[in-house]
């Protein structure tokens, strides 16, 4: 079977990437964090042995992306004008130069493995659609073996429903759907806490790029960081 990745990215500017972390890092610490996300999507997607596409927004922008993401990636830009109507047409991109199926995997969930990818993958054999739920009650992965515009329609992003709402479309577009593994995605500053206690105890792997610019940031705010760890957030 011929199986696509798609990398939906925005390209990493400082002030405009991760702008919620602005309360507590710098907008081109934010930007650095978002970088560091790309470079480890890279190896993980690589090491998957799948065709990768990368979509990315703005236009105009996809050489700032070769070195995180490498030259021999295809670049796409992003066609739109909501976040729903973007994914879909990069889904029917894809699909429609041939693959049997894809999947669409956002760029801040630094846990993402190499298992979640296969997983999803394998789910496309059974069903229709796939979808990675996030622990806030959103999604960061979707994959299909046939467009669906439904799923897609009417969708208010950025709200606890919007994977139970999703989920709701599918089923009246008459799709059948599974769940791969539930991951964190990095949003707040209480996310890059929770990141930093699991590298702490082993559960995420502290030689990636994205565990080391933590490690960074915590010297950086070492004041920030303490303080949180003295409120039980950390």
């Amino acid at each position: 079977m011929r199986e696509a990745i798609i990398i939906f990215t925005r390209v990493p500017v400082a002030g405009k990437t991760k702008t919620r972390l602005e309360a507590m890092i710098s907008p081109e610490e934010c930007a650095q964090l978002h970088r560091c996300f790309l470079k480890d999507l890279k190896r993980l997607c690589e090491d998957s042995g799948r065709k990768c596409f990368v979509f990315y927004t703005p236009s105009g922008m996809k050489k700032s992306l070769y070195p995180l993401l490498g030259k021999d990636k295809t670049y796409v830009p992003q066609k739109g004008k909501s976040l729903g109507e973007r994914m879909h047409n990069a889904i029917e991109h894809v699909l429609g130069a041939g693959y049997d199926s894809c999947v669409l995997t956002g760029t801040d969930i630094p846990e993402l493995e190499r298992a979640d990818i296969v997983q999803a993958f394998n789910c496309l054999r059974e069903s229709d659609v796939v979808f990675g739920p996030t622990s806030d009650y959103g999604y960061y992965l979707v994959g299909m073996k046939k467009p669906c515009i439904e799923i897609f329609d009417n969708q208010t992003y950025g709200y606890g429903s919007v994977l139970r709402n999703t989920i709701e479309s599918a089923k009246s577009a008459g799709r059948s759907y599974r769940l791969i593994n539930a991951h964190m995605d990095i949003d707040e500053p209480e996310d890059l806490f929770s990141l930093k206690n699991r590298i702490d105890t082993g559960e995420y792997d502290r030689n990636t790029h994205t565990a080391k610019y933590i490690e960074y940031l915590v010297k950086e705010y070492e004041d920030i960081w303490t303080e949180s760890a003295d409120c039980g957030t950390i």
